[in-house]
């Protein structure tokens, strides 16, 4: 597959998204058109829209003819072509049965003043577009075939009128057909065309708003290196923006200095004097707002996979996804399984809201002032359990999984963890829950609990 990004000289700094299996696609600026050029007279836009952006429509309009006619002049099949806002979200499929004109991210409307419509019973994989529906945007899509990106470019340059890009291509011959759920949504990047939009392509074709202030929170203590090159290099990846990121360390921590630095790459470093994560856990609750969405991290995660064993592609479209369902299920507290064990995690639905244990590598909760923790050695069980208990779910993502390097030196919990001081708090949070869980012995002669999943919320 040759896949293309088209991508404006003045901002180059969007291809550092992609990876080098894109082929950058230099853009047309309307700043480098003349003023008296045609195509600003030949388009068609509101009487009231900003000049700037009706030449911007132009620009964008070049951009993906003259990225048709390289792929035609040099008989090019197999292409996908993304904007350089797009961010993928999926894995690709094989496209080897697909012979038409496909978009694989955007959104529908009915009419062009009707908003965002999603068409009912959409199938998984290949759809036509329904002929009362109309589709926006040209984020993602797919050309088979040079013949067909030909049949475009005869389509759109044989109009006398131009419009918007996306909105030509809703009245051509070119077959159309769109990939369901969408393998790529937008960036939450301004836009070079209309700078004042706000709202974006989802994973399901609608147009919805960013509404979402995630902080990404991670309790770290005598693991700067790990720290360093594990969670915060993975949240890079991802790109998460440094002053979204939150590092809870210890004033004592030996390595107190090198934590500090962080803030000079800026990271927000928060320091303590509470010891035990359990304890970290209460401070960064008073910390944060009420209500304010954290993602919580150990400091040694390697990777965060789904239950094919693939990396998770897009770490905030995982969480928003999340979220959503959150949102709709008044749920406050959410995690992912357990160990990254296909077999285990393709045993169970993808979401559950019952009663289930949940590591506390990989959490998204938002803040609950009314819970404290009492037990450091056991504060995934009890947390689980608290949250359970106010609301009546928590939300396990069971086909999702993290990487860490489990049981390494150091860590907010390491301090102080033995067999007593396990069981201890094991049996703390048993007499604080007797009805959500209980104790039993391992053969290792550990004392752990066992969640109750059928517990009736009380």
């Amino acid at each position: 597959m040759i896949k293309f990004v088209i991508n404006l000289e003045r901002c180059l700094q969007r291809m550092d998204y992609f990876d080098d299996s894109y082929t950058r696609w230099i853009a047309t600026d309307y700043k480098d058109l003349d003023d008296d050029n045609d195509i600003f007279k030949r388009m068609i836009s509101m009487w009231n829209i900003n000049p700037n952006e009706h030449k911007a429509k132009c620009g964008c309009l070049l951009s993906h003819l003259n990225l048709w006619k390289h792929i035609v002049e040099h008989k090019l099949n197999d292409v996908l072509i993304v904007e350089d806002d797009a961010e993928q979200i999926n894995h690709l499929p094989d496209f080897t049965d697909i012979e038409e004109f496909t978009y694989l991210g955007g959104f529908f409307t009915k009419k062009m003043t009707d908003g965002e419509v999603t068409p009912p019973h959409l199938l998984h994989k290949l759809n036509d577009i329904p002929e009362d529906y109309k589709f926006l945007t040209t984020l993602s899509y797919y050309i088979p075939t040079w013949e067909i990106a030909e049949k475009l470019i005869v389509d759109i340059t044989s109009q006398t009128r131009f419009r918007a890009i996306d909105v030509m291509l809703n009245k051509i011959s070119v077959c159309r057909c769109v990939y369901y759920p969408a393998l790529f949504i937008e960036r939450d990047l301004q836009s070079t065309i209309r700078p004042s939009k706000n709202k974006h392509p989802t994973e399901l074709y609608r147009f919805e708003k960013n509404k979402y202030n995630i902080k990404y929170v991670i309790p770290s203590y005598q693991r700067y290196d790990k720290c360093k090159s594990l969670t915060l290099l993975y949240l890079e990846k991802h790109n998460i923006p440094k002053d979204d990121i939150f590092l809870f360390v210890r004033k004592d921590d030996k390595d107190i200095h090198r934590y500090r630095t962080l803030k000079l790459e800026g990271y927000e470093v928060i320091e303590t004097n509470v010891r035990g994560i359990g304890a970290t856990h209460n401070y960064i609750t008073q910390y944060f707002k009420s209500k304010q969405l954290i993602v919580e991290l150990d400091d040694d995660i390697v990777d965060m996979i789904d239950n094919q064993r693939r990396p998770i592609l897009n770490l905030q479209h995982m969480v928003r996804k999340a979220i959503k369902i959150m949102d709709k299920e008044n749920i406050n507290y959410a995690g992912t399984y357990q160990c990254d064990n296909i077999m285990f995690m393709s045993q169970n639905k993808e979401y559950t809201y019952d009663l289930r244990y949940m590591l506390g590598l990989f959490r998204i909760r938002r803040v609950c002032k009314d819970i404290k923790l009492k037990s450091n050695f056991a504060e995934d069980f009890e947390n689980v359990c608290a949250h359970y208990k106010r609301d009546g779910k928590i939300l396990k993502m069971n086909h999702i999984a993290g990487k860490t390097k489990n049981y390494s030196d150091g860590g907010c919990d390491g301090a102080g963890r033995n067999i007593e001081t396990e069981k201890k708090d094991k049996e703390l949070v048993h007499s604080l829950y007797p009805d959500y869980c209980k104790l039993f012995v391992r053969k290792n002669g550990r004392t752990d609990l066992r969640l109750k999943h059928k517990v009736k919320f009380t």
